[in-house]
This record gives C-alpha cells, structure tokens and sequence, in this order.
C-alpha cells in the first residue's frame, strides 16, 4: 500500500484503539493482518484487532465487561466501517492461544502483529517444533479452503487472491518452502520462481495492490484451480484410505448451520471434468469443487461432523470416518474463549454465526458424554433431550442479547471442555501455563 494509505489507516485504527481504551478493563490494542505488515488497500482491507484485556474478578464481571465491549465495537463500526473482525482475551488466554498447538492462533494467520495503543505484549510462539508447528495452521487452512467458492461466486477477486495464498502459505511451510509468515507480494515472486504462470501472477499483483482485473471471470477460474492443487497436494504423514473413485457427487449438510452442500469430486489431471465441475460451481449456491484427498483431509482436520452428515453410506466408507482424536483436536479448537467472543461480536454482521454457536458446543458434550453424532440440527435436539434436560441456551437476535443471556452459559462449556479435553488454562497472569496444556494430561471421556 502506498505510504499515505497506510499512515490513514493506522491513524484510524489509533484512533479506535483509544476509543476501546476508554473502557478501564483494557491494557492494550493490537491491529493484525494486512493493515499491521504494511499491505493494506484503501478501502477494501478491514481493521482486524486483538484487544487484550485484565482479567475479570468473576463471570458475572466478565460478562458486564463484554457487554460494555460490544457496545462499543459496535458503535466504532457505525464510524468506521473497515472495522473487522475483533478477538479478546487476557495476556494468559493468548498465551494459550498461541503456544498451544491444539489452537490455530499463529503468526502465519495474523500476518502482523502492530500496537495501538497499551502495554507492549510481544506476540508468543507455539511451543512446538519447527516441522511440526505449521499444523497448528490447519484449521485455518481449511477455513480457507472451505470459504473460496463462495467468494469465487460473488467475484470477489481480492478476496479470493488472499485466501489462495494464505493457503499457499501454509502448504508451503509445511513443505518447508518458507518458514513464518510470508509477504503476499513476496509469496508472488516465490511462486513465480517455482514457475507459476507468470502472466496470471502479473494480474495478482495488480489485484493487490487495488487494480479490477480486465477479465475477473478468467481469472478467478485459475485461481480455483490453483487451490485444488494445493489442497490436493498438503503435506500430510498419516495413511490415507485408497480411493477407488476419482469422482462424483457427494451431497452432504455443513455441521453446525447443517446449511445444504454438494462437493463435485474431480481427478486433476482430467481438464474437462474440472471445467465442467467449475461451471457447475459457478451456477449453484452450495457447491463446491475439490478432490477425494483433500476433502477426507478437510474432515479431519477442521469439521470432522460433517462425516455424518454425507448422505450415501458407501461414500461415507470410502471416505473413512474421522478418529477419535480428530473428533477431539475439533472440540479443542472451541474450547478457548477467544472463538466464543469472537462469535458473539460478529452477530449483525457480514460474518454471522449465531445459529451455529450453541449447537457446535451441544455436540461436543453429547459426542464425550454419549458418543452421539447428530446428522442435522433436529437430530441433535432430539439427542439433547434423550440425554438431558430441556435445551440450555436461549435465542440472541443481537450481540447485547448474546451476552446478557447466552455468554455465561457457553463461557462455563468452554471452561468444560477445556478441563475433559487435557487443556487447563494459565492460573497466573503473565503466561505461567498448566501441565495440561502441554499435552501431559489424559483426556476425561467420563
């Protein structure tokens, strides 16, 4: 971004961060993304911060507190409207969060790391090796992937050219390509290099740095086909199942919207069947493009429910079902605050998952209490009730209502599942992280 654009865009996010400031609880603002290494296009980049906060006395301060925050957010995003997405949490949660490879908070994901404002916090590492740490990357990985044929639908090329090479990134390291996070503009000339399609890499560029492409249809079509290669082609040391099919049609419901999808299983090498699947894509809301491998990989690594939700039994078998230790690496990557919050602040805007957010920790309780896996939303309050009382979590038409009623109840399921999956949050302030989330205690499945 140009050095006038990126001057206005962090006096706007300090700006913000005073704003948040004012509060009393907060100790300290960060900005992520592109706005915090410098690759920020006026307007069209959001302000995406981490607020870092003192921890709460109880959970009923917690909950003022987080009532008071939302109130806030959401009358700077009447100012501001590049305000993104908002994470909060205290220094110990992030911590947590970013030590622990059970989570996907990681520098690759944030990209930067930039103060606005508050004590100097320096973002922690993942307490793992270098080759084994880009997992933790994973889910975000799959977001991604999981994300793309929307954004290729609505044209929205910036967007996708983002996405395709957070992906990139990621593969990439685990390939051992790169190692952290890597410039978009820079991940371009690498590509380049390995001898990417220089004249496609050449309008990428232009897209980054603000520019419509001439022809965004093209376009978008080779940078899908550029993330089925690279979903294809993740790294990965577990065994696969063999695939007996190349192709075909699989009709599945997404957990926990248990929103309609079809994914078109297509053989790379085979140009027209790609095509045509694209085509199919382009044309309907809930499809989406990819191949045998890296769907059983998205299964296991970002939504392992949804294997009960594909309709056919036998693409079921073949696909394999997700392991135990799948199902668990799932719950662990809700069993944070942080995705709670983050949840609840996003009601009301582009990103709303209110409808998902009490089911996905129902789930979790029936599958450690019952091994039950529900196939649809009906199915799983059926399953609730079989196994207790009447559902717990009321409705939340607004991010107030949220808090005020729903947080406290999911708040305590977070500290739950924490507790039955091996993870125990830091006791002290600073960082000081129990036995447990260095993966030294056995999961309860009581």
């Amino acid at each position: 971004m140009s050095a006038l654009a990126g001057a206005l865009y962090r006096g706007v996010a300090r700006a913000v961060a005073l704003g948040f400031a004012r509060l009393g609880f907060v100790r300290s603002v960060y900005v992520r993304r592109s706005v915090a290494c410098g690759e920020a296009v006026l307007p069209r980049s959001d302000l995406d911060l981490t607020i870092v906060v003192e921890p709460a006395a109880d959970l009923e301060q917690e909950v003022t507190r987080m009532r008071a925050l939302a109130r806030r957010l959401a009358t700077m995003r009447r100012l501001v409207p590049v305000l993104g997405a908002a994470e909060v949490a205290t220094r110990a949660e992030l911590e947590l969060w970013y030590r622990s490879p059970w989570f996907p908070g990681s520098a690759e994901r944030d990209r930067g790391w930039l103060r606005l404002w508050g004590d100097e916090m320096a973002r922690p590492a993942v307490d793992a090796p270098a080759h084994e740490a880009w997992r933790q990357n994973l889910p975000w990985f799959f977001w991604a992937w999981q994300s793309l044929p929307s954004y290729v639908r609505a044209r929205r090329v910036r967007a996708c050219c983002n996405l395709v090479l957070d992906m990139l990134n990621v593969a990439w390291l685990g390939q051992g390509i790169v190692r952290g996070p890597v410039r978009r503009a820079d991940l371009l000339d690498a590509w380049a290099a390995r001898g990417g399609d220089e004249a496609a890499l050449a309008r990428l560029r232009a897209v980054l740095r603000g520019r419509a492409p001439v022809n965004a249809g093209a376009l978008l079509r080779w940078l899908y086909r550029q993330s089925l290669r690279i979903a294809h082609e993740l790294p990965d040391d577990a065994r696969e199942p063999a695939f007996t099919t190349a192709h075909g049609r699989v009709a599945t419901r997404v957990p926990f919207s248990y929103a309609a999808r079809t994914y078109l299983l297509v053989d790379l090498d085979d140009d027209v069947a790609v095509d045509t699947a694209l085509d199919a894509m382009l044309a309907g809301p809930s499809v989406a493009v990819t191949t045998p491998r890296a769907l059983w990989r998205y299964l296991r690594e970002r939504n392992p429910w949804e294997w009960w939700c594909i309709e056919d039994a036998e693409q079921r078998a073949r696909l394999a079902a997700p392991s135990d230790e799948a199902l668990l690496r799932a719950i662990r990557y809700y069993a944070h605050p942080i995705p709670l919050r983050r949840l609840g602040l996003a009601i009301g805007t582009g990103v709303d998952r209110r409808d998902t957010i009490a089911p996905q920790y129902a789930q979790a309780r029936l599958w450690l209490d019952r091994g039950v896996v529900a196939t649809g939303r009906d199915a799983l309050g059926v399953a609730w009730r079989e196994s207790y009382e009447a559902w717990p979590y009321p409705q939340a038409a607004t991010t107030d209502a949220f808090f005020a009623r729903c947080y406290a109840i999911l708040r305590r399921d977070v500290d739950e599942l924490a507790r039955r999956t091996g993870i125990a949050f830091p006791a002290v302030e600073g960082g000081l992280l129990g036995a447990a989330a260095h993966g030294r205690c056995r999961p309860d499945f009581a």
